[in-house]
């Protein structure tokens, strides 16, 4: 039996196998070019515009048609759930363009701003953890709601920000938003398989919530990515305690990632990754989201994720730079605990070849 080339086109492959009787009758339908996918990038470039330019005008054309009823709490609710609806039904039902893809993705889009701005609108209390927490509850609803890719990922990115705030308000759970994300990104990397349509999205907004958290912290206000860990709004909790349950779950993950390689987790041939660990940890103690990029660079390497790998570097990049161009420290601490860090890096190196004597014998360590 011949073996198709690469340079065979589908109809020429369907006729090889019709040839020697595997399969019979027409070849079915690409499902691609069902959809658009046949279209070239510059065209769905350019239906996507006309579909964000048309849809823009039409919600500005209900703006004006609904007048000052708009500003009404109960209006825009009733809107937002009409709104989302719509789209998850267009989405379930099946897709049909690019240009009807993205008019409803602007209107769940929409849905989900009306929702959570008439939850605010019809609160007096714009500081609490309450309005949070329901923005939280619709985002997870959208998310399960709307099987979109990109609605899944700004619904998940969107309940992340929301939860990271209504931690932050809450003065004893203020600290404990980034050790259950990296805690809650690596159950989500064990149960992904199940659902490869959302689990994947949900990894990827978790991975990324802390960095948007910090830069929207810099440039728009105060967080607690952004602000001193001795605030008096957080002396009701100890400064170490979030830091040790952020590496406690640090050693978690570096624990599992050594049980997939090795399966005694606490021989003695892996003493040398542990003491990596706690050094990385004990050096990024000022800086300690910058563990958790650490953690999400090396499950995106165990994962074979460039994407993850690349977020965690640029998260490393901005958060390091960031500390060390901030006034919260004196630059001779930075500059001792970044000589200490360094050449404890280089003296674990130089034993390593005592720590880690299964590495020379060529097995994984």
């Amino acid at each position: 039996m011949k073996f198709p080339t690469h340079q065979e086109t589908p109809e020429a492959l369907w006729q090889t196998l019709s040839d020697a009787r595997l399969v019979q009758g027409d070849r079915p339908a690409d499902p691609a070019k069902a959809d658009g996918g046949d279209l070239p990038w510059f065209a769905k470039a350019m239906l996507g515009v006309a579909a964000w330019f048309s849809s823009l005008l039409f919600l500005g054309f209900i703006a004006m048609f609904f007048g000052r009823d708009f500003e009404n709490p109960g209006v825009r609710a009733v809107l937002g759930l009409i709104v989302c609806a719509a789209a998850g039904f267009y989405f379930y039902r099946g897709r049909s363009s690019v240009f009807v893809d993205q008019v409803f993705f602007i209107f769940a889009l929409l849905g989900q701003v009306l929702l959570s701005s008439s939850v605010f609108l019809s609160s007096s209390y714009w500081n609490s953890v309450l309005p949070w927490l329901l923005i939280v509850l619709f985002e997870i609803i959208a998310l399960a709601a709307i099987p979109y890719q990109p609605s899944r990922f700004v619904s998940a990115l969107a309940a992340l920000l929301a939860l990271s705030n209504a931690c932050y308000l809450s003065v004893n759970f203020a600290g404990l938003f980034l050790p259950l994300s990296l805690a809650a990104l690596v159950a989500v990397f064990h149960v992904q398989w199940r659902a490869p349509r959302l689990w994947p999205v949900v990894a990827l907004a978790l991975s990324i919530a802390p960095l948007v958290v910090s830069v929207t912290g810099y440039f728009f206000g105060p967080g607690i990515f952004s602000r001193r860990i001795t605030d008096p709004d957080l002396i009701n909790v100890p400064f170490w305690l979030w830091k040790a349950v952020l590496i406690a779950v640090w050693l978690g993950v570096a624990g599992l990632l050594m049980k997939r390689v090795t399966g005694a987790v606490f021989s003695l041939g892996n003493i040398g990754v542990w003491l990596l660990a706690l050094l990385l940890a004990a050096g990024t103690w000022p800086v300690p989201a910058a563990l958790f990029a650490l953690a999400v660079f090396f499950l995106g390497f165990s994962q074979r994720d460039k994407l993850l790998e690349g977020i965690g570097i640029i998260q490393l990049l901005w958060l390091v730079g960031r500390y060390y161009y901030a006034l919260e420290d004196t630059l001779l601490f930075k500059s001792l605990t970044l000589s200490a860090l360094g050449a404890a890096l280089l003296l674990l190196y130089a034993a390593s070849r005592y720590l880690l004597p299964q590495a020379g014998h060529g097995e994984k360590a």
